[in-house]
């Protein structure tokens, strides 16, 4: 793990959908999975080495059906237990990548002072005390994004992040978005739950941008546990066997 002169700032940014999912016949309200987070970073966002001091939850909604409709972003609040919270609800654009890519632009935008970033998916969440710990032991200076899972398809597809939650470094991002105007490679046109292998390809690409530019890309996976959320709510385990879990798939999405 690198040594920083100071306790890291993190904005914790959450891909949230408002819709019908494949598996299921109702909309989670959005409420609900805001304060799940909240209650997990409440529990889990502190340690030595980091802090989650931002919450953005970019909330893709089949409501919304174009930018013209778009909901600006509410004025940043703070939680019961200061975190600073803003949510914006937007187009189904991109899935979970599109999401997170609108919610990193719109913090670089701000000018928000926070050092890194964590991207989680709104069914996931941190399940262990210092569970930014867990991705910062493999920092390194030109390392842009520690995933939960690094994989490839055998001659299908690069090395890329299988399961994508992870940690983006503050500077790797400056650095992307300094050079291309936006933060990741995906298709970003409007898409429903029928455009499955879309989402798959944004997957496969979302950071290679970070690659070209020079960055690398590691995960966890060797040494932790990584649960991965199927179809029907079925949950096989990923990684080292056996092992700590820093984020896990939540039960009540």
């Amino acid at each position: 793990m690198p040594k920083f002169d100071r306790r890291r700032r993190v904005g914790y940014l959450v891909a949230s959908y408002e819709g019908i999912r494949p598996a299921k016949d109702s909309v989670l309200p959005a409420s609900a999975t805001i304060q799940r987070h909240i209650n997990a970073i409440r529990r889990f966002g502190h340690s030595e080495t980091a802090e989650v001091t931002h919450l953005l939850f970019v909330i893709n909604s089949d409501a919304v059906v174009d930018e013209g409709s778009n909901e600006p972003f509410e004025d940043w609040g703070t939680t019961d237990c200061g975190l600073r919270i803003l949510v914006k609800r937007r187009p189904n654009r991109g899935f979970s990548y599109g999401a997170w890519e609108a919610g990193l632009l719109a913090l670089c935008e701000s000018g928000i002072d926070v050092d890194d970033y964590f991207l989680i998916e709104d069914d996931y969440e941190p399940s262990v005390p210092k569970f930014l710990e867990f991705f910062y032991e493999f920092s390194a200076p030109q390392v842009g994004f520690v995933a939960q899972k690094l994989d490839r398809i055998p001659g299908t597809a690069p090395t890329h992040a299988v399961v994508s939650n992870g940690l983006v470094h503050g500077a790797a991002l400056i650095d992307v978005v300094n050079r291309f105007g936006r933060a990741f490679e995906i298709y970003s046109g409007n898409m429903n739950a029928s455009d499955h292998l879309m989402g798959c390809e944004n997957q496969i690409t979302f950071l290679m941008l970070f690659e070209a530019a020079g960055w690398e890309l590691v995960g966890i996976s060797n040494e932790y546990s990584v649960p991965f959320l199927e179809a029907e709510r079925k949950i096989i385990e990923r990684g080292a066997r056996g092992a700590i879990a820093p984020i896990s798939p939540s039960h009540e999405s």
